[in-house]
């Protein structure tokens, strides 16, 4: 198809696919800004094109204006839950007899320094989601209705594998800090920003952990069970 698409039509989509929670919200100001602190990375959204269909959906990620690596969809996920962007997200947990379709909703992340490792952080990540269809019959569900307290664990469990994925892709295995670490543990400590003026590369090798929650929630109104 030699169809052009527009400039508008492209920006649009982004902006769709950001407030949908499927694409990283990256300004170009600050695709140029990143420089500023070294060893930092900066992302941009993939525009790709499958079985004729144009879709946001990987983020490409860039060291020194050059791309190192693509972050697929599921890392991507994690990236976005990482930078607190997940809202908006459409997630299916299911097993081999249930199936429940959730549309996150409030998505908070906070990067706290390890006061006693100094190259360390830990990412506390809260989101709350929205069940939007379900099926309630195998481990989610009761005899009185879906179990929130199984779903939200489900939840964090994937969100906290896609985090841990987009950090091992980007961080650990290309040197690439898309996440703000590396500003975050310099903000409190002058001596590491040195460091890393001196050695860019120390940024792959930040010790991160996460720690994830998740409170799924029902919405008003009938909830409407997949169709069989």
């Amino acid at each position: 198809n030699d169809e052009l698409i527009s400039s508008d039509a492209i920006e649009g989509m982004v902006q769709e696919s950001v407030s949908g929670g499927s694409a990283v919200k990256m300004e170009v100001i600050d695709f140029l800004n990143d420089g500023a602190m070294p060893g930092a990375a900066s992302c941009l959204p993939v525009l790709a094109v499958r079985d004729d269909v144009i879709e946001l959906s990987d983020t490409g990620v860039f060291l020194s204006g050059k791309l190192q690596t693509i972050l697929p969809a599921y890392e991507t996920g994690g990236l976005l839950a990482v930078l607190g962007q997940l809202s908006g997200a459409a997630y299916a947990l299911q097993n081999e007899n249930a199936q429940v379709s959730l549309r996150i909703g409030d998505t908070k992340a906070k990067l706290i320094p390890d006061a006693r490792q100094p190259w360390a952080l830990t990412v506390q990540i809260s989101l709350e989601a929205d069940i939007v269809a379900y099926d309630i019959a195998g481990v989610y569900g009761k005899e009185e209705g879906l179990d929130n307290a199984a779903l939200s664990t489900a939840l964090a469990q994937v969100v906290y594998s896609q985090a841990q994925a987009a950090v091992e892709q980007s961080l650990h295995r290309y040197g690439c800090d898309i996440f703000g670490f590396a500003a975050r543990l310099c903000a409190g400590d002058a001596s590491l920003r040195g460091m890393l003026q001196e050695d860019p590369t120390a940024t792959g090798d930040i010790e991160v952990r996460l720690d994830v929650q998740a409170q799924v929630n029902h919405v008003g109104g009938e909830l409407t069970p997949f169709l069989s």
